[in-house]
């Protein structure tokens, strides 16, 4: 899950990519769909430009505009580090803000400025005299940094308010897409279906990153594959040392008989100390992952760059702590069964004339 909102970033679980004269129309259908499906619309523009440091040389970027709605459907899903002396409150509406992510930030080496500030360049943003499209440049603020947990997108996005967008250039020469925010992942199947046009495209998440989840659910094989093994070797494991128990104990065991236990009163002897020390090892075992996994989430523990995160995504599981506590003390149980049958199955006179 956490994965999931990771690799989202700043985009939406459903975006359509269109031109400029599809958005009005397309506002209009999915307006009439929003009340069935309950979503929230927000069209996006975004370019390719350059973004130029004095003395530092030309970095390309992408540039994306954000709206208000926006920022507060993504306030959990990534972090943005306001810079001292600006108020949030009024970036909706500057003209001359924008946001760079936190790696591209880091690049250009900013804190030195007061206040910081980049020169946007759009391509192709405005008219020459001779006709031809020509490129456009203009001082902009940085006035906070945001951080996804991407490394491609905190390297390469910048972000800035609408108003700050059109000061630019006209929105004839942005790209222009729509990203739709359902109230659960489990209508985006149904959003798509109902989407009666065959152009612009509907894309989802799940078919941005196809490829992605097909790895993600190789992974999940092989680990429940590796889980299997290691359940195996641990069943045998406790099979081997609940055997050499009850034979050390096989006197102890005569006689309790002789003293009036029935067999199944021994095996279940047996088969409790097996319980017992299940449920020692999980709960031993559970505390140590919670502590690891515990340090790793909050540590701060660093990915190499090759990964595409800057950190290492984690999210606790609790049912799976729940699940393991419960049924793994019963299954070392039943594991000393067969043990313990043997260790009382042998004639009484027999096993105590041989001590």
């Amino acid at each position: 899950t956490q994965l999931k909102q990771t690799l989202i970033g700043f985009d939406a679980p459903i975006s359509i990519e269109l031109k400029y004269d599809e958005v009005a129309p397309t506002v209009k259908d999915l307006q009439k769909m929003a009340a069935k499906h309950d979503f929230t619309a927000i069209p996006m523009q975004q370019f390719d430009g350059l973004l130029e440091v004095p003395a530092q040389g030309m970095f390309g970027v992408r540039v994306r505009s954000v709206t208000e709605d926006y920022m507060k459907i993504k306030q959990h899903e990534f972090e943005i580090f306001w810079l001292e002396a600006y108020d949030e409150k009024d970036f909706a509406n500057d003209k001359e803000a924008i946001l760079l992510g936190q790696d591209l930030f880091s690049t250009l080496s900013l804190m030195g400025d007061e206040p910081p500030s980049v020169i946007l360049t759009h391509p192709y943003a405005d008219l020459g005299p001779s006709g031809e499209l020509e490129p456009k440049q203009k001082v902009f603020k940085v006035v906070g940094i945001f951080s996804t947990g991407r490394v491609d997108f905190d390297q390469k996005f910048a972000l800035m308010p609408t108003p700050a967008m059109a000061s630019l250039a006209s929105p004839v020469f942005f790209q222009h897409e729509i990203f739709l925010f359902p109230k659960s992942f489990e209508s985006i199947k149904a959003i798509q279906s109902d989407w009666k046009r065959a152009t612009p495209v509907m894309k989802s998440w799940f078919d941005k990153n196809q490829s992605l989840l097909k790895a993600m659910e190789l992974e999940k094989v092989m680990f429940m594959i590796v889980f299997v093994f290691l359940v195996l070797i641990s069943g045998f494991n406790l099979l081997g040392v609940v055997t050499i128990f009850s034979l050390s104990k096989m006197q102890d065991a005569a006689i309790l008989r002789s003293m009036g236990f029935t067999r199944a009163k021994v095996t279940a002897v047996f088969m409790s100390i097996g319980m017992v020390m299940g449920l020692v090892g999980v709960v031993l075992g559970e505390l140590f992952a919670w502590l690891v996994s515990y340090c790793l989430k909050n540590g701060g523990f660093k990915l190499p760059e090759a990964y595409g995160f800057s950190v290492l995504p984690m999210q606790y599981d609790y049912h799976i702590y729940a699940l393991l506590l419960v049924c793994t003390p019963v299954l070392c149980a039943l594991i000393a069964i067969y043990p313990s049958l043997k260790a009382s199955e042998r004639p009484v006179a027999e096993v105590l004339r041989l001590a």
